[in-house]
């Protein structure tokens, strides 16, 4: 019985040991995560974002004969300090649609939609846009970023469609857009503009 109760006063006495090894534990993972990431945003780095001028294409109308069509531009980035470094480029258009019934009683408005493809491959906007509520005008943008890769030894040049679509099953009538687009590149792996880094937006 005795060494039974004085086995609780002997645990309770014995000295707890210390924690070292585990701080010393999550102290190396604190220095491995913080060289990781220091490794990832090394590899990361990204120049400034270089902008072309605007390109503004001719008046595009489509009916509900003939609901779609199909725009090119081309975006070109050079530079005139080469290297091996990927060049990474967007395209934005801005538009404005403006809808005219065949029938001027009609209140229905027809969805449209404005994609960017590069090749036969669609970007990222692929929206279908809607007329605001008692209007038929209707003004927004689209996105699309160009996925092949260029490397900067020469001059990259992308190839997109603009395509123009509207509800082919809808009211009848005409929409006719108004457009511009604008392009954008940057180097991956820089973090300075390289010298002579020019970007141009143009037709075929």
């Amino acid at each position: 019985m005795n060494g039974t109760t004085q086995s609780p006063s002997l645990e309770t006495s014995s000295p707890t040991p210390a924690p070292r090894p585990r701080l010393l534990h999550w102290a190396a993972r604190l220095v491995l995560i913080a060289a990781c990431a220091g490794t990832v945003a090394t590899s990361e780095l990204m120049s400034d974002s270089v902008f072309s001028p605007e390109f503004v294409g001719e008046p595009v109308t489509l009916t509900t004969e003939a609901p779609q069509t199909t725009r090119d531009i081309v975006v070109r980035v050079s530079s005139t300090e080469k290297h091996s470094d990927v060049v990474e480029a967007n395209v934005r258009a801005s538009l404005v649609a403006r809808w005219t019934p065949a029938d001027p009683n009609e209140k229905t408005r027809p969805w449209i939609r404005v994609s960017l493809l590069e090749g036969e491959e669609s970007s990222e906007s692929r929206t279908v846009q809607t007329f605001p509520p008692a209007s038929d005008t209707q003004e927004y943008e689209e996105f699309g970023s160009l996925d092949t890769n260029c490397e900067l030894t020469g001059p990259c040049e992308w190839l997109t469609h603009v395509r123009f679509e509207m509800q082919p099953d809808g009211p009848r009538g005409t929409v006719r857009f108004e457009w511009k687009t604008m392009a954008d590149a940057a180097v991956r792996g820089m973090d300075e503009v390289p010298a002579g880094f020019n970007v141009s937006i143009s037709a075929p």
